[in-house]
């Protein structure tokens, strides 16, 4: 059986440590890392044509809590200049204010008095041309001598923290491969009223932040239903 998933934390855990300026120290970015916009003042960030503030035109206003993904870089003496792309439109923002997600993440902890060890946010979304979550799937194949449900984990491993508990022919929205046998899905709701924002077009890719329940399972325990 083949399946279509766009591998990829932020509006949860942006909520819970950048509601004011976080400091990191951060020296040197690598291409493709993902970070996060850090700009309570303002409340936004502005993506420029040009590596400065001094010439070239702000293309747009990328929401303070956003979540970007860094192209190619250049140190300057006030900080680094990287590209990235919002909304379709690519251009450059200046690294003093973004954080990386490993960073906030590490935050979190340290606030919450948790640990992160093998917990990893389900992406979503990535192309303006799909839905949010690539596929519907349902718990299939439970065990009826076994424990009865599949365990919805905080991160693709069984060592990960168990969220919940779904029942056989429970309904899920595969968005997310950790490429190990373990699908990143959102639950669908108990209440068929409740709208998940996956069936929808998300861009960018970013963590699930929406009403439904959302963590990992083993895909041996799930059958795609709907592409």
């Amino acid at each position: 059986m083949s399946h279509r998933f766009r591998l990829g934390m932020a509006s949860a855990l942006v909520s819970l440590v950048l509601g004011s300026a976080l400091v990191i120290e951060q020296t040197a970015w690598a291409y493709d890392d993902q970070v996060i916009v850090n700009s309570p003042g303002d409340g936004f960030l502005a993506l420029r044509s040009e590596p400065t503030t001094k010439g070239g035109r702000r293309l747009a206003k990328i929401p303070h809590g956003t979540t970007l993904r860094l192209g190619v870089c250049q140190p300057t003496s006030n900080g680094s200049w990287c590209q990235t792309s919002y909304q379709g439109l690519t251009g450059w923002i200046l690294d003093r204010y973004v954080v990386s997600v490993d960073a906030v993440t590490a935050n979190r902890s340290r606030m919450t008095g948790t640990t992160s060890s093998g917990d990893r946010p389900v992406m979503v979304g990535g192309d303006p041309d799909f839905s949010g979550c690539s596929a519907f799937g349902a718990v299939r194949g439970l065990k009826r001598d076994g424990d009865g449900f599949l365990a919805l984990r905080s991160g693709p491993s069984s060592k990960a923290r168990m969220i919940d508990k779904l029942g056989e022919g429970d309904g899920v929205y595969l968005c997310d491969d950790a490429g190990n046998g373990w699908f990143g899905v959102v639950v669908y709701p108990p209440n068929p009223m409740i709208d998940c924002g996956v069936n929808e077009a998300i861009v960018p890719k970013q963590p699930y932040s929406g009403p439904c329940k959302t963590g990992w399972v083993s895909e041996n325990f799930v059958e795609v239903v709907a592409p």
